[in-house]
């Protein structure tokens, strides 16, 4: 997406036009001399570290890494991109049209955390006006610094050879967003609405268009953020950036939680223990530190830091020297899930009143209706059931995904062939 900064009646504009900016208005890229100096020393801009046991005890931000923009989740009062506020409490204010506009408070309102985005400056060419683009780390990347550890026991998510749903999954904007809190980063440009969340965008797919066929005739595969390989959906849709949803800088305290003020509990991050039936938190803690450094893009003249991160073991009790770092939000369940008119056991038991939050979509919520199908209704306890998987069950009482001599009422089905898990396979019958 393409914002301009228009004239001081338009104020910043999306997908700006001829009709919506009549006249540009240039924003200079100022540094403080802070930031402009390197090897400069400030109580505001101490070193990245976390812990010595994270890693090697981390190094200071340098001023080539460093901008008008960029924050870092470090400590409660640092403040990287030296505009005489917190990172951690600095909101991403939207500007107005108004009468005697600031080129650096329009600024402001791009300041993104530098643990999960790159910003570079682009010359502009052929008359166009030059850009400053701002991207995001991509989670498919080996190296994207925050991640939900190892060990299923541990996290809902976790790590290993497969890249994991967290990291391809589609996000929508938190559902407590407000335009004028914290720790939303470019959630105000994902839709219209100055609070709350916005709807699902279909299956981001390289090659297919989600909404332009039916899931009786042909089925999503292959979609998701990795699937894409840096290659644009086939729909050409805009569908905001997540990571605000995802992982956010939280401050860790001893006493009280206060999520509008992105303050948690310690105990927030520690998996309940007996008896209560064991499960992960709602966030795994990240603690992470600053190790080398990298040009934010290719042929940038500025850097962006190569940021090492080691989720906590929630079975084990936050240290006590950590107060400030990242969160990865874990699964939160939610829609009204029901095949044929039945529930299906463990989601939620079909209670409709619980909506989406934050992080990772339901994708049957969202998308197995319409797109997804079939749904995975099939259940080992309940052999030869044509509600088996294999069946499409989008609503429709018959339709099969594999049909049986024309005859709708005998359609072939998969059955499980074999009363129990061993040597048993799935058959068309």
């Amino acid at each position: 997406m393409e914002i301009g900064s228009c004239s001081p009646t338009e104020g910043l504009v999306k997908d700006p036009s001829e009709e919506t900016c009549s006249q540009r208005l240039p924003l200079r890229l100022l540094e403080t001399p802070r930031n402009d100096t390197p090897g400069f020393e400030h109580d505001k801009a101490p070193p990245y570290e976390h812990l010595a046991g994270v890693g090697d005890g981390g190094r200071r931000l340098e001023a080539s890494e460093l901008t008008s923009l960029t924050k870092a989740c470090v400590t409660s009062n640092a403040d990287y991109n030296d505009d005489g506020r917190s990172d951690l409490g600095e909101e991403q204010r939207g500007v107005a049209p108004q009468a005697a506009p600031l080129d650096q408070q329009r600024l402001r309102s791009f300041s993104y955390f530098t643990e999960l985005y790159r910003g570079a400056y682009r010359a502009g060419s052929d008359g166009r006006p030059a850009k400053f683009v701002i991207a995001e780390r991509s989670r498919c990347d080996a190296d994207f610094p925050l991640h939900y550890g190892g060990g299923a026991s541990h996290v809902t998510i976790p790590d290993g050879p497969n890249p994991g749903y967290w990291r391809s999954c589609t996000r929508r904007r938190d559902a407590d967003f407000d335009a004028d809190g914290t720790g939303y980063d470019f959630a105000q440009w994902t839709c219209d609405a100055t609070t709350g969340s916005c709807a699902a965008s279909p299956p981001a797919h390289p090659e297919h268009d989600a909404s332009t066929f039916t899931s009786k005739d042909k089925l999503v595969r292959g979609h998701g953020l990795c699937e894409l390989e840096g290659q644009p959906p086939a729909d050409g849709l805009w569908r905001g950036m997540g990571h605000h949803s995802q992982f956010k800088c939280v401050q860790v305290s001893g006493t009280a939680t206060s999520p509008d003020a992105g303050r948690y509990h310690r105990d927030e991050f520690v998996a309940p223990r007996a008896p209560e039936q064991p499960r992960p938190p709602a966030m795994v803690l990240n603690l992470c530190e600053a190790r080398g450094s990298a040009p934010a893009a290719a042929g940038s003249g500025s850097d962006a830091p190569e940021i090492s991160c080691a989720a906590h073991d929630p079975s084990k009790a936050v240290p006590a020297g950590v107060t400030v770092g990242w969160a990865a939000v874990n699964f939160i369940d939610y829609g009204d899930y029901r095949v044929q008119g039945q529930e299906r056991p463990g989601d939620n038991n079909g209670d409709p009143g619980v909506d989406y939050q934050r992080g990772c979509i339901s994708e049957d919520a969202e998308y197995g209706p319409t797109w997804l199908c079939p749904y995975p209704s099939f259940v080992l306890d309940k052999p030869r059931r044509d509600d088996s998987f294999g069946r499409y069950s989008c609503g429709e009482d018959q339709n099969f995904l594999w049909a049986g001599d024309g005859n709708d009422n005998e359609a072939a089905t998969l059955w499980w062939d074999g009363e129990n898990a061993a040597g048993a396979r799935s058959v068309l019958r």
